[in-house]
């Protein structure tokens, strides 16, 4: 299933075992193919993520110097404007679900 989130940007709501945090926002360019996003938290100081079809895969570096990297089946239900990602660490032990919402 394809979902479009282009020129989209979500605040984090909750988020399961994950390094976001607070006030996250995770911010998708308008017109990339594959679909492109970056996100910064306190503790990360950059975070990219690709997304094909409902496919994300994402990567980060932290303030320690520390990557990590995760892949997530994502769903988008736009009558609550959220974005759900199932996920999983690519770089170590570890899942969650964290949700997103559509920052207005």
């Amino acid at each position: 299933m394809t979902i479009d989130l282009r020129n989209l940007a979500f605040n984090l709501i909750e988020n399961e075992d994950g390094h976001a945090a607070g006030a996250t926002q995770l911010s998708f360019d308008e017109s990339s193919n594959p679909m492109r996003a970056a996100y910064q938290v306190p503790n990360v100081v950059f975070g990219h993520a690709l997304v094909v079809d409902d496919v994300m895969l994402y990567h980060a570096l932290d303030t320690s110097g520390e990557l990590s990297a995760g892949r997530a089946h994502i769903e988008f239900d736009e009558a609550s404007a959220t974005l759900t990602l199932r996920w999983r660490w690519l770089s170590g032990e570890g899942s969650g679900e964290t949700v997103w919402r559509v920052a207005r």
